[in-house]
């Protein structure tokens, strides 16, 4: 048996119906209940936490680099080019899908990192690379 063979015959075994289902009435008690009892109802359905999910891109990745590799200086300024880079490098080091450098935009701002806009270039202002130890 090939990888493809095994691939799809895993594939094969989930019950997308009832998956289907399950992700509705998540997105059902969100609507009527909140997020709160949306996340409950994920977890009483035992659908898997993204946390389970380290090759995901998520936030979580976005924010430990900031935190392992930036530090804030209020004159500092970082091309966001450069950073989104040095991002991706991290990412892949760790085995961590990166994200695209608009969903790295949004992590930062969620972080409420300034951003400055000039010269055709986008830079993050208040924060300065760490110095490699």
């Amino acid at each position: 048996m090939t990888d493809h063979e095994i691939d799809a015959s895993a594939a094969q075994a989930v019950d997308w119906d009832k998956v289907a289902l399950k992700l509705s009435l998540v997105d059902h008690a969100r609507i009527l209940f909140g997020m709160r009892a949306a996340r409950q109802m994920w977890a009483d359905l035992g659908l898997p936490s993204p946390a389970d999910r380290p090759n995901s891109g998520a936030p979580g990745g976005v924010i430990d680099f900031l935190r392992e590799a930036t530090k804030q200086d209020m004159f500092g300024e970082i091309n966001a080019t450069d950073l989104h880079s040095r991002y991706r490098e991290w990412a892949e080091s760790r085995g961590i899908v990166p994200c695209s450098p608009s969903a790295f935009g949004k992590y930062a701002a969620r972080e409420r990192i300034a951003v400055r806009r000039g010269g055709g270039a986008t830079y993050y202002c208040g924060l300065r690379l760490k110095e490699a130890s």
